[in-house]
Parts: structure tokens; C-alpha cells; sequence
């Protein structure tokens, strides 16, 4: 939830909300975390496993940038998506 978080206290553009730096720091280091999870899913979809496996994790990791409010790396998983397709 760290770019969620980030929007909303919209740090230094005169947000109502604190930014939390720690709070931040937690959210972030758990995003990475299972976006690393996700990733390492991919590779062994990608080795091992078929194209339907693959979609699967595409769209897990679209659907988990979604609900952490990445809408950066969302765009981008979606064009690279489009490419290969």
C-alpha cells in the first residue's frame, strides 16, 4: 500500500495527512516483498509451467499493483502484457 499511501498524504503538496516516514517504510518493504514473491513465481511459471500458468501470474501481479495503488508498474505490466500477446 506504499504508492496508496504515498497519494494520499501526497507528500509536500500540502495534504492534510502526515506523512508517516516508518509507516511508509513498512508499507514499501512489504510491497517489495511480495512483488519479489510474484516474480519468482513468473520465473518458475516461465521454466517449468504453461502459457495459462504464466497468465495467471501476470495477472496476480497486475491485480496486487491494483490494490496497492502502483499505478506506474501497473502500465507498464499491462503494455509489456499487450506486447507479448
Amino acid at each position: 500500500m506504499g504508492p496508496w499511501y504515498k497519494s494520499i498524504t501526497n507528500a509536500g503538496a500540502g495534504s492534510l495527512i502526515p506523512v508517516d516516514s516508518s509507516l511508509l517504510a513498512t508499507l514499501e518493504k512489504s510491497n517489495e516483498e511480495e512483488l519479489k514473491r510474484l516474480d519468482e513465481r513468473l520465473a518458475a511459471a516461465e521454466k517449468t509451467e504453461g502459457e495459462t500458468e504464466i497468465s495467471d501470474t501476470l495477472k496476480a501481479r497486475a491485480n496486487y499493483l491494483t490494490k496497492i495503488g502502483d499505478k506506474v508498474r501497473f502500465s507498464l505490466l499491462c503494455t509489456a502484457y499487450r506486447a507479448v500477446r
